[in-house]
């Protein structure tokens, strides 16, 4: 039997400082900045204030439970949202000159060539060196794809599972979950 109580993530939590001090009443260390973790309290808020928890017997593990799934995706959604961030101030002229692919041959060179170097080498045989440039549709195409609606998305609907798809009051609800 899993029963709701009628609290909702805004009665657990009616101010960041009340989700913070529950962060770190349970020992897990995270390992995110403040700022991410306001954000997080926010997008829950957002999603989830109104919603009613299903307390899985007790509220205490319900909210070991929402600290589980920060702490085990908090670090990957807030990298992600860096990415995207340094993805976004980058200026055109960074996109347009994006990369540049270099492939030597030298038959008898006077000192072997470091497969380190990065850039062109003066007394080789041969060489081919293949730059890509793009333009600005694809610029554009890479700045939209990299816009963090969609992670912000798979992170929040991980705490959906905590979380009454349909008011319940204080009625219990009664299932049979095959094992098999």
């Amino acid at each position: 039997m899993w029963q709701t109580n009628s609290k909702t993530f805004s009665d657990l939590y009616p101010s960041f400082e009340n989700f913070k001090a529950d962060l770190n009443l349970y020992g897990y260390t995270f390992s995110l900045t403040e700022d991410e973790l306001k954000i997080i309290f926010v997008m829950l808020v957002t999603r989830y204030g109104d919603s009613e928890i299903i307390s899985f017997r007790n509220e205490y593990r319900w909210k070991m439970r929402l600290q589980y799934i920060i702490f085990t995706y908090g670090k990957e959604w807030a990298l992600k949202k860096q990415i995207q961030e340094q993805i976004l101030n980058l200026t055109d002229e960074d996109l347009l000159n994006s990369s540049i692919q270099i492939t030597n041959r030298a038959d008898n060179p006077a000192t072997e060539p470091s497969t380190k170097e990065l850039e062109e080498l003066k007394y080789i045989n041969s060489q081919v060196a293949q730059g890509t440039k793009r333009d600005k549709l694809s610029i554009l195409i890479l700045k939209y794809s990299s816009i963090m609606s969609q992670a912000n998305e798979s992170f929040i609907d991980r705490f959906q599972e905590l979380f009454s798809k349909f008011p319940l009051g204080d009625k219990p609800i009664w299932y049979y979950r095959n094992e098999e």
